[in-house]
Order: C-alpha cells, then sequence, then structure tokens
C-alpha cells in the first residue's frame, strides 16, 4: 500500500485509536462493508468498534474495509468530497499488512498450517520446468494437494483455464531413482511404495489420500528409457477420468501446474 502523502485531519476515535483521513477513494479492493453511519467522523467511530477494519471512505455512505481487502487509494484533490481514512495504531505507526496469499491465490487450512495454492497455465511444462516456474516467479514450491477441498480447487480451476478440453495438471511428488525399477516391478507394499518412496517440494502435505489414483497407479511405468516419476492430475471435464490422477515421465509436458507457499500474515 502506498504512502498517504495528503494528510487532512487525525480522528481520536478512542483513547488509543486514531484513524487519519484525507481526500481520496480505494482503487483496488476485494470486499466491502457498508455501515449506516451519515458522517465520516461516525464513519471513522464504526471503523475503530470493528478488530479487522483498517481503512473508511466516506462518499454519501460509509464503506470499511478489512486489513486483507484494500490494495491501493487514489488521492484526490480538496475539490473532492470524497474521504478515505486508514486507522492509526496506537504509537502514531499505521498499520502494516500482508495478506495471508498473493491475490487470486487459494487460502488453504491444512492441518497444521495455512497454505497459499494457485493453478497456472503452463503451457507445456515438465516436473523439472514446474519445479522452477513456482520458485523464480513466486517464490513458491511445486504444490501438492492435502485436503479434499485443494483438490476441488485444483481441479475447479483448471477446468477455468481450460474448459471442456482434455488435459492435464503437474502435483507435486517425484519418485526416488532408488524405487524405479521395484516400483515398476509392482513391488508397492514392500521396499518401494506410494508416498513413502517419493520427494515432496510441499512439505507440509499432512495427508495424501486426495491423490485419487486410478486402480494399478502409480507404476512407474516404463518406456522408450524412462520410467514415470513424476505425478499428473487429469482435466478431462465432464469424462470419467476427470480429477483422477497418474504418474507420468519427468520428460513429458502438462498444461497446468500448482504452485505453493505458506500463508504469511504480518501486522504491526
Amino acid at each position: 500500500m502506498s504512502r498517504i502523502l495528503l494528510i487532512l485531519l487525525n480522528i481520536l476515535v478512542s483513547s488509543s485509536s486514531y484513524i487519519v483521513i484525507f481526500w481520496g477513494r480505494p482503487a483496488d479492493y476485494t470486499g466491502v462493508t457498508t455501515n449506516s453511519a451519515e458522517n465520516y467522523t461516525a464513519c471513522c467511530e464504526a471503523c475503530a468498534n470493528l478488530t479487522n477494519c483498517s481503512a473508511i471512505y466516506f462518499y454519501r455512505s460509509c464503506y470499511l474495509y478489512n486489513y486483507s481487502d484494500i490494495y491501493a487509494i487514489e488521492i484526490l484533490n480538496n475539490t473532492k468530497t470524497e474521504i478515505a481514512g486508514f486507522q492509526k495504531c496506537s504509537d502514531g505507526t499505521f498499520w502494516n499488512i500482508t495478506g495471508p496469499c498473493p491475490r487470486d491465490w487459494y487460502l488453504s487450512a491444512r492441518s497444521d498450517t495455512d497454505w497459499c495454492m494457485q493453478v497456472f497455465d503452463g503451457k507445456a511444462i515438465n516436473y523439472s520446468s514446474s519445479v522452477t516456474y513456482c520458485k523464480i516467479n513466486y517464490a513458491a514450491v511445486l504444490s501438492g494437494v492435502s485436503t479434499a477441498k485443494e483438490r476441488t480447487y485444483v481441479l475447479d480451476n483448471s477446468h477455468k483455464l481450460y474448459t471442456g478440453a482434455q488435459k492435464t495438471v503437474i502435483i507435486d511428488g517425484l519418485l526416488n531413482n532408488n524405487c524405479t525399477v521395484l516400483m515398476s516391478q509392482k513391488n508397492k507394499n514392500g521396499t518401494c511404495s506410494w508416498p513413502k518412496s517419493y520427494f515432496f517440494n510441499d512439505k507440509y502435505i499432512t495427508n495424501y489420500e486426495f491423490y485419487t489414483f486410478s486402480n494399478g497407479n502409480p507404476d512407474a511405468y516404463y518406456s522408450n528409457g524412462e520410467y514415470q516419476q513424476a505425478i499428473i492430475m487429469y482435466s478431462f471435464n465432464g469424462q470419467p477420468q476427470d480429477g483422477i490422477f497418474d504418474d507420468t515421465m519427468l520428460s513429458a509436458n502438462a498444461e497446468m501446474l500448482v504452485c505453493g507457499k505458506l500463508a504469511t500474515i504480518v501486522g504491526e
């Protein structure tokens, strides 16, 4: 959020809280609550009484914004009648909030932590390139799925990217090299098996049952000098294979991938 340069007034709304108001209006936001306050002073007081309110906007009506809902403010000149304001902490500093996830990412409540996910169009991307894509572009990792809601999210968003098409999504999971032969020989209940013989970039998966493989998979199938070591989800909208997981070659390209990282909330 950019710093506010044009300050009109510090309004004391409680013994330890101020709201700094100025001529302006929200330019980018995702959610807003309307309030019955009839003037900007009452609007400020309404914001101060809410634990998550960080900003107000008053123009004929009162509008309140939560910490993670507002991204940018447009500064106006004093010929306008639109007023915006930010809540100030008792030590004189402003709230500094980083939302739990990047904008438009999905926030998942896993059993041990909160996890951010997003499905991306990789055009034609293999496992190794997917890992690099997430790291370089989003400081993230290739994501797995740990809940039913995560699996549904990935599937639904893959349908949005490729409506009605038969496509695939790279999902986290890499079969260890020392298990390729044993897995291909169906030694799944012995030394090598799913998921213990797989490496995961996503270190926060707590439940692997939502990797819904078809019967007999993953099987590390061998063809043309290569074993199937990577994991994909089928995005076959309206067909029986839709949402089914399978293993695939490391060199095989998919249309989509899933990036993920820990959710963070910073406020001071």
